[in-house]
């Protein structure tokens, strides 16, 4: 497991990571991964990922309207 290394001038003459120093390494193990989605920010009168929603709504696919009323009326 790779440690976070502290770019400080403190501790910029060692290779010192926290993953070496966590003495809660010795019980855990690491079993899977996550990925996270940060949406951007929003205007004062909107909402939290409005601008990635709305985007994606546009592209949504429709539905034929040819095929639709075949299938309603058979």
């Amino acid at each position: 497991m790779r440690g976070w290394r502290c770019g400080c001038a403190a501790s910029s003459s060692s290779s010192f990571s926290l993953s070496e120093a966590d003495l809660l390494n010795e019980w855990t193990t690491p079993v899977g991964s996550a990925v996270f989605a940060v949406p951007p920010g929003c205007r004062q009168d909107g909402w939290i990922g409005e601008s990635l929603l709305t985007w994606l709504w546009s592209r949504r696919p429709r539905p034929d309207p040819a095929r639709t009323h075949e299938r309603n009326h058979a």
